[in-house]
């Protein structure tokens, strides 16, 4: 199997990004497609003119759940594999 591998050809581009969520407001949270190795992942809020909010980026290993209007809650794994529920501030400016 690893033989195959090594002869397959590496990409030459990558999805512009990953994941796309609202939250609570009905602003769009654009993921950054995360690169083989990268574990941060960045995070592009948009309001509903298509205007960018604001860059963010969440701890590593967080799989969000839902954003409301004062938290983001999410799940992370440990390094044996145990997941926890984890629930993060959110502090937002402006209106």
């Amino acid at each position: 199997m690893l033989a195959a591998l090594e002869d397959m050809p590496l990409l030459e581009t990558f999805p512009a990004f990953g994941r796309v969520l609202t939250d609570s407001r009905g602003y769009l949270w654009v993921e950054d497609y995360q690169l083989p190795g990268e574990s941060v992942p960045a995070w592009t809020v948009f309001d509903s003119q298509g205007r960018v909010l604001g860059l963010l980026d969440l701890p590593p290993d967080l799989s969000v759940f839902e954003i409301g209007e004062d938290y983001i809650l999410g799940r992370v794994s440990d390094d044996l594999g145990i997941e926890r529920v984890q629930l993060w501030p959110l502090e937002r400016s402006g209106p």
